[in-house]
């Protein structure tokens, strides 16, 4: 639990932790035990690119788009949520191969059938999708994860920014009705929410990435900024034990 004498985490520290996150993963190669190979190959290219997001979305945010930027924290938290959620679930890796193998399946036969490609849809049909139900919602898997609904209530937020609204409109616009001033940078109140959610997930990104390689160096780095920056490095808790992978979290800090 945090020391309510410390000082509370910045949107400086926030980005500083993304950047931190890119370069824990920097190298050209990780040694994986045998028994997490397959894991690792299916998670690993989720994990970057939640990260690569999050650092896409500072950039935005340095360069004065952060309107835009929302659009890149609320994908580097969808990308999060769907890896913690397959790796700690007892069916979720399972449940992702369907999933991935069935969307691939389908996208190459669409475009095939679009076409009027015979090779694409020859490469379509010698796809074959395994047996079983592929991932639930996007919304199930935050519901699953979190009962209190934080991390949905987030995605939602992080939402207004991706959709055309009201704000769509309004935020372009300054002044009174009768006297508009015209704005060419929006006016909003989430960029602090946005950077906290970008850092979180690329908080559980790395955290899958640094448990599955078993770099204890880095893990402990993980821990002590999450405890100071009050970012989850994993939200396996949420799931009930019943419905909860073996093995994930027994060799790590928290």
């Amino acid at each position: 639990m945090n020391d309510p004498s410390e000082p509370r985490p910045t949107e400086g520290d926030w980005i500083a932790w993304i950047r931190e996150a890119s370069e824990l993963i920097d190298r050209d190669d990780f040694v994986v035990r045998v028994s997490d190979e397959l894991v690792f190959k299916q998670l690993w290219g989720i994990c970057v690119q939640t990260i690569r997001h999050a650092r896409a979305y500072v950039l935005l945010v340095d360069a004065e788009f952060e309107r835009e930027a929302m659009v890149l924290a609320r994908a580097a938290l969808e990308h999060a949520v769907t890896a913690q959620w397959a790796f700690h679930r007892n069916d979720g890796l399972s449940k992702l191969r369907v999933s991935m193998i069935r969307d691939e399946k389908e996208n190459i036969e669409m475009v095939g059938k679009w076409f009027s490609d015979d090779g694409l849809l020859a490469t379509a049909a010698a796809i074959t999708v395994p047996q079983g139900r592929g991932l639930p919602s996007f919304t199930d898997m935050m519901r699953d994860l979190d009962e209190e609904r934080f991390l949905e209530n987030s995605y939602g937020s992080l939402s207004l920014a991706v959709h055309v609204r009201s704000t769509t409109q309004t935020s372009y616009f300054a002044g009174e009705a009768e006297d508009l001033l015209l704005r060419h940078e929006p006016s909003h109140a989430l960029r602090g929410p946005a950077t906290n959610m970008a850092a979180m997930a690329a908080m559980l990104a790395v955290a899958i990435i640094m448990e599955l390689v078993d770099d204890q160096a880095a893990l402990t780095r993980i821990n002590e900024e999450s405890e100071r920056l009050n970012l989850p490095p994993t939200l396996r808790p949420g799931i009930s034990e019943a419905k909860r992978r073996p093995g994930p979290g027994e060799n790590t800090p928290w």
